[in-house]
């Protein structure tokens, strides 16, 4: 037993924290805030494809709500992605 915690440890935290620290330094913040913040997502959809979970309606809202949420900055601006379109669209 002993030997399978370890081994969890080192594939789930250990080895995915080291890549994911790797990958960071050649991405911009706001490309990996939006990565990080679409995790749940993606573990969830990895689980329903892969696992077979079923996912509840709630799990369905929150994933509307986490990618809702999402802010989508101009990496440039700083302007919000959808406040460029409404002022493109309504002319405001």
């Amino acid at each position: 037993m002993g030997g399978s915690i370890i081994t969890c440890e080192i594939f789930s935290s250990a080895i995915t924290s080291g890549l994911q620290a790797y990958a960071q330094q050649y991405l911009s913040a706001f490309k990996a805030t939006t990565i990080l913040m679409l995790e749940p997502v993606f573990t969830a959809c990895f689980a329903s494809f892969i696992l077979g979970e079923v996912l509840l309606p709630q799990c369905y809202i929150g994933a509307c709500i986490i990618l809702g949420a999402i802010p989508i900055p101009s990496e440039n601006t700083g302007a919000c992605f959808l406040k460029v379109c409404s002022e493109r669209v309504w002319g405001n």
